[in-house]
């Protein structure tokens, strides 16, 4: 993990030495910041030698962000995940999660091309099973991390972040669902 910090610092000192023209060009007034991300994994299972189905997971979660002021954006994350599993029987049994946020942000001006940045983030989600019945609630976290302007209208971003999903039945009196913490790592360019 040192390590990777250590690549990480290095590279942004060298960003930084390479990239000084591109101070204070971002998080301005009526700019547009436009990221997300795309994945697809696919686990196979091995246990003894015998090697089992595949569980693939495909994500999608376009986000945008508008500055009304310098330094502070209105932003929206819509998110999709479908996951389909193998089951007992032979077949497989699949689920999605729908997710729409609205994600203030400020970035702080440094007057380089790093932005530290801090986003609050609240909306609704849902789980939807092939069969079965379906979920839904709150979805409510905050980030925080450092952005860089590294070439041109180019961000980097790297932070850490907290969710807290609510997926209850319809009906129901007690939380189900799901926290979690995580790093950030993503890419996205400005308008």
């Amino acid at each position: 993990m040192k390590k990777v910090l250590l690549l990480v610092l290095a590279v942004l000192f060298v960003t930084s030495a390479s990239f000084a023209q591109l101070n204070g060009k971002f998080a301005k007034k009526s700019q547009w910041e436009l990221g997300g991300s795309i994945s697809f994994t696919s686990v196979t299972p091995v246990f003894a030698g015998t090697t089992g189905d595949a569980t693939s997971t495909f994500t999608l979660a376009p986000a945008a962000g508008y500055f009304i002021t310098d330094g502070f954006e209105l932003g929206a994350v819509v998110n999709f995940t479908s996951v389909t599993t193998p089951d007992l029987l032979g077949g497989s049994s699949s689920y999605s999660t729908y997710a729409f946020v609205l994600a203030p942000t400020y970035n702080f001006n440094l007057k380089s091309q790093f932005y530290p940045y801090i986003l609050g983030a609240i909306g609704y989600n849902s789980y939807k099973p092939k069969s079965g019945d379906a979920s839904s609630g709150l979805v409510w976290g905050f980030e925080g991390g450092l952005k860089a302007n590294v070439a041109a209208n180019a961000l980097v971003k790297l932070g850490i972040g907290y969710t807290q999903q609510t997926l209850n039945l319809s009906g129901a009196s007690d939380r189900s669902g799901a926290n979690s913490l995580g790093v950030v790592i993503g890419v996205g360019i400005f308008l």
